[in-house]
């Protein structure tokens, strides 16, 4: 029997083992055990256009985001449904006091920059709202300076200069 054989076969036996552990506390714990939540279809999306990208010899923004759309229209129906979900996520960075903070010392567009470090990947989104943009990408920010999303994103972005003049608008009483 082949080595690969024997580590199929150890793998199969120990998800069987795993499964009739979690099936066996559930039953004596009389608590069902929900399946693992499916991650959302906007990371899948990113994840093999991020795969693609990274197998490319040319890498440009261009063949950035030609591996989206790729990857957009094979799951999504309506692009620009994948565009707004895509900027909710960068909207979490550009919502960060810390990561608009850090863009301007490091003088990189905030917009620009996340829509890059979404395309990284859900773990680095989270990485550089802990750690921050230095610490999590060292001076590959550099790379990621020009604007690769379609101008349908831009209006799912959250527009900080327009929110910050409507909030001094407003009477003192209603801010």
């Amino acid at each position: 029997m082949s080595n690969s054989k024997i580590s199929e076969n150890a793998e199969l036996l120990t998800n069987a083992a795993t499964e009739s552990v979690k099936s066996n506390a559930s039953e004596k714990s009389g608590v069902k055990m929900r399946p693992a939540k499916k991650p959302s279809t906007i990371w899948s999306v990113v994840g093999k256009a991020r795969r693609k990208f990274d197998a490319q010899l040319t890498k440009t923004n261009d063949v950035k985001r030609t591996c989206l759309d790729n990857f957009i229209k094979a799951e999504f129906t309506d692009e620009e449904k994948f565009w707004s979900e895509y900027m909710d996520v960068a909207n979490r960075l550009l919502d960060s006091k810390r990561f608009e903070k850090e863009c301007g010392e490091l003088g990189v567009a905030p917009r620009i920059l996340a829509t890059h470090i979404v395309f990284l990947g859900a773990g680095k989104v989270n990485e550089v709202l802990k750690k921050g943009i230095v610490a999590t990408l060292n001076s590959d920010y550099i790379l990621y300076k020009d604007k690769f999303t379609p101008d349908t994103a831009d209006k799912y972005a959250m527009d900080y200069d327009a929110m910050e003049e409507a909030q001094k608008a407003l009477p003192e009483h209603k801010k």
